[in-house]
């Protein structure tokens, strides 16, 4: 196995409708002319594989990508966001900071930080298995990713939660000797 290079993209801007399941929000217009130029920015580099969340979001983020470089993407469903409560909450900033500095906090029908990132961690394990040549892309989702790079640097939690635009690429690499390596 050979060292990879993973591009970790946090979805472009999406919609916020209560009235749909989370899985099916849709992208904004702004989310539409952000996925295309993401599509242009990385259709001339190598690219192994594109892999998704299963949240529309994240797989119409890399639609135009797939498109150009004429590949699939593959969906996983552990690369999901993290469920926060079982019902959609108007005042959930408090609860997620909460989540960052407990990693066994969790509301009734929610994931903790802990469940949530061994559930991702497994997930990224399965893209870096990828035999594929070039680099990988994952869309997945803010608050997953967020916990997944303050493994690497614990400074980075909720506050580099909130500082996180869509979309927001990371670069990271992985090896099988060194495991995963951030930032470069």
């Amino acid at each position: 196995m050979v060292n990879r290079r993973v591009l970790l993209v946090r979805h472009v801007s999406s919609e916020t409708d209560l009235l749909r399941p989370e899985r099916d929000w849709r992208l904004t217009d702004a989310g539409e002319a952000q996925a295309n130029a993401l599509a242009q920015q990385y259709s001339d580099e190598s690219i192994g594989a594109l892999y998704a969340s299963p949240f529309r979001r994240a797989i119409d983020t890399l639609k135009p990508l797939a498109e150009r470089l004429g590949c699939q993407i593959t969906q996983i469903e552990d690369l999901r966001e993290k469920r926060l409560s079982a019902e959609p909450m108007a005042d959930f900033l408090p609860h997620v900071e909460r989540s960052f500095a407990d990693y066994e906090y969790a509301l009734p029908g929610g994931e903790s930080a802990s469940q949530a990132l061994q559930r991702f961690n497994a997930a990224m394990q399965v893209v870096v298995q990828d035999e594929s040549e070039g680099a990988l892309i994952v869309a997945s989702h803010g608050n997953v990713i967020a916990l997944f790079l303050s493994q690497f640097d614990t400074a980075f939690g909720f506050d580099g939660w909130r500082a996180m635009t869509n979309p927001h690429v990371f670069e990271l690499t992985w090896s099988p000797q060194d495991g995963w390596r951030w930032p470069e």
